[in-house]
């Protein structure tokens, strides 16, 4: 595939729905590697442009913007942070016809061709935490929550076995529709089971309203919380009181300790001032999507589909994670447990290069 003169990028994220929340951030990120690329020349010589495209709203709404776009070769290329959901419903579209860089936490095993994981999987972000759970914090005996959807539902299917592994137990297991009504049942079966830990798999404003009602119960003293999508902006919709020793693993926290991460939100400072939205492992997603691709395609020198996917295995770049390496079209990287302490985390653990298999 020879390369237009100005290389537009598909970059869908959640500008509605309950993930909304997550949109502004990413924007601003999307941009910000957009303009450095540029500045830089451009891939290959050529100019990327940005075409943001809605990933709040249902699959076949998203995939049927994006297959109409495509008919019309809006764009070259894809670069997403949405739901799994959305995910499989974009593959089916797009036929491994352009190449497709999601970036945030997933449930693993994407194998279509042409689509390159820069997330987190299950095996990153619980395997390693629940035994360090169990070993600082004394957690055995655990009560599932996530939304009904598939993400969660393979994340808690990992979750079990890795609980199981330990000598665990799994108390209770929910999942909670769009309109958040069960929340208040839950959080009263939580109680009354009083599991060590509550593993929450919600999506950002469910999140938010789960940590509040949660808080308001009294239950933030007596019984832990940890999640793997739980960042900065909920911490801030949910409040400082109702995150207070909130756990999440991530592969990103703005707290890392690494030259690469302090360009990076001087960078993002610089262009959108101090009181710009939060950053956040999954904001950071985008803008490393961006740059991935940028590496990917001069790699490869080429947009054609085999040349790309040649390219990816063994292909290293600088994140703001720190110098990466993709195999099998995913990513082995260094994740991290920390706690919420006001608006921010503060990091508790490390785990190194932890495979996503």
């Amino acid at each position: 595939m020879s390369l237009p003169d100005v290389i537009k990028v598909g970059a869908v994220v959640p500008l509605s729905g309950q993930a909304g929340l997550y949109g502004p951030s990413c924007c601003n990120c999307f941009r910000l590697a957009a303009e450095e690329i540029n500045a830089k020349g451009g891939i290959l010589g050529h100019k990327i442009d940005l075409v943001f495209i809605d990933g709040g709203q249902k699959p076949l709404d998203v995939a049927n913007n994006i297959r109409t776009l495509m008919e019309n070769n809006i764009f070259t290329a894809l670069v997403g942070m949405h739901d799994s959901d959305v995910r499989r419903a974009i593959i089916d579209v797009i036929d491994g016809r352009i190449p497709y860089i999601y970036t945030p936490t997933y449930e693993g095993g994407e194998t279509a061709k042409g689509v390159f994981l820069l997330g987190e999987t299950p095996a990153q972000q619980l395997k390693p935490v629940i035994p360090w759970l169990q070993e600082h914090r004394d957690i055995s005996r655990w009560y599932l929550i996530g939304n009904d959807y598939c993400w969660p539902h393979k994340l808690h299917e990992a979750a079990r076995s890795y609980i199981t592994e330990t000598g665990g137990c799994v108390l209770g297991e929910r999942y909670v529709n769009e309109n958040k009504q069960d929340l208040n049942a839950y959080v009263s079966e939580i109680a009354e089971l009083n599991p060590d830990c509550v593993l929450i798999s919600l999506v950002g404003s469910a999140s938010v309203a789960f940590n509040r009602i949660f808080h308001k119960k009294g239950l933030s003293k007596e019984i832990h919380r940890f999640g793997t999508l739980v960042e900065e902006n909920t911490l801030l919709a949910s409040g400082a009181a109702a995150c207070r020793g909130l756990l999440s693993a991530s592969s990103y926290f703005p707290d890392l300790d690494d030259p690469q991460n302090q360009h990076f939100i001087q960078a993002y400072k610089a262009k959108f001032g101090k009181n710009a939205p939060e950053l956040n492992a999954l904001s950071q997603s985008c803008y490393e999507g961006m740059i991935f691709l940028q590496k990917l395609v001069g790699q490869a020198k080429s947009l054609e589909m085999q040349a790309l996917v040649n390219a990816s295995e063994g292909l290293r770049y600088q994140s703001a994670r720190g110098d990466m390496e993709m195999h099998a079209f995913h990513v082995s990287k260094n994740v991290y447990l920390a706690e919420a302490k006001g608006y921010d985390f503060q990091i508790l653990a490390r785990f190194e290069n932890i495979s996503p298999y």
